[in-house]
């Protein structure tokens, strides 16, 4: 499933230092003199100074882990269910206003985080322009993720994404020519584009010019923190997809066979699915002719076929047809996860059956 090239720009942030100061404070109670004084203070001018470098804004360490940051869903599900999750840094802004339906140029905003108050810089305008990006500072840093818009024009990662995501297979966000002028020439943006459970998705961060050290580094731990939440291994798993339990469990080339859930637009039609090789295909157990009707397929474990009631029209266990004029079985989109097995149940696919592994 194809998703947009890339239009995709975001950019915010006021100066994250000033959030960051740390101030001395001296307990009353004891009484010094002047002279004491000065040469308490003389001594501790070097280590008072070598305090404030360590504890600004721009040090190196310090940056709490993804693990132990607060984490934001992505992609819930009608029952809150998210697909992946992403961490946030303590401090930082999510946006909360929503932003122009009215355009898919850029896809649909998922999540966007900033170390700045992000929505003072919502605009409500179509993305790209959803952003005032005459007002965001060179100090800010922000991270996005998306939806890849749908149209001919449009792409996604050719397959499943691995994680943890890796910021240095980050590629200029202008990469494919796809760059656009709104993005202040001192920002550095990058995208990584994503695609999981078929779905495609791109992330995106912005630095600035004069972004902290220590901001940069938090944007480089939410990419690595990015994951993808606990999966069932059974039952109806994000609203439109089956989950059938250990891939391993299933025959090899042996169809198995199931009554699709209630959800399922074919509902009451059952399904099968057969393991070969390294992956899996499923199938309704529904034909539709040339002339749009549904017929029910039935299974002879005698000749490995199977039949429609009424026809001469035959497949084989995988359901490719084997007789003239016939089509082969409609599929779903069937993934392996974390070693489970799950398809989705709520549209099919024509065209030619091609076997996993070859």
């Amino acid at each position: 499933m194809t998703r947009s090239e890339f239009e995709l720009f975001t950019a915010l942030d006021f100066d994250a230092g000033s959030r960051r100061r740390v101030s001395l404070r001296v307990a009353r109670g004891r009484q010094f003199g002047l002279g004491l004084l000065l040469a308490i203070a003389a001594g501790f001018a070097v280590p008072i100074a070598v305090i404030g470098l360590s504890t600004s804004g721009d040090r190196t360490t310090g940056s709490p882990p993804p693990a132990a940051m607060s984490r934001l869903p992505l992609y819930p599900s009608s029952k809150g269910e998210p697909w992946l999750t992403m961490p946030l840094p303590p401090g930082w802004s999510v946006a909360q206003k929503p932003e122009d339906i009215g355009s898919r140029a850029g896809g649909g905003r998922a999540m966007l985080i900033a170390n700045v108050p992000i929505d003072d810089f919502i605009t409500g305008q179509a993305y790209p322009a959803h952003l005032d990006w005459t007002r965001l500072p060179p100090s800010a840093v922000a991270v996005e993720v998306r939806d890849i818009c749908g149209g001919a024009g449009c792409t996604s990662a050719a397959e499943e994404t691995s994680f943890p995501l890796r910021w240095s297979d980050a590629q200029p966000l202008t990469a494919g020519g796809a760059g656009n002028t709104l993005v202040p020439s001192n920002f550095d943006a990058r995208q990584i584009v994503l695609r999981y459970f078929g779905e495609g998705h791109v992330l995106i961060t912005y630095v600035g010019s004069r972004a902290s050290v220590q901001d940069r580094a938090l944007a480089d731990s939410v990419v690595g923190g990015i994951a993808p939440a606990p999966l069932p291994a059974s039952g109806v798993v994000h609203d439109g997809w089956l989950a059938l339990g250990a891939f391993s469990a299933l025959p090899a080339d042996q169809p198995v066979f199931g009554t699709l859930p209630t959800q399922a637009s074919l509902t009451p039609a059952g399904y099968y699915v057969i393991r070969h090789g390294p992956g899996r295909i499923a199938h309704p157990m529904l034909y539709q002719t040339a002339l749009g009707e549904w017929c029910t397929l039935a299974w002879d474990a005698s000749t490995a076929t199977f039949s429609c009631s009424g026809r001469d029209d035959r497949w084989d266990r995988y359901g490719r047809a084997t007789s003239p004029n016939t089509q082969d079985v409609a599929q779903f989109t069937a993934l392996v996860k974390d070693g489970n097995a799950y398809f989705y149940f709520n549209s099919i696919g024509g065209g030619r059956i091609r076997l996993p592994g070859g």
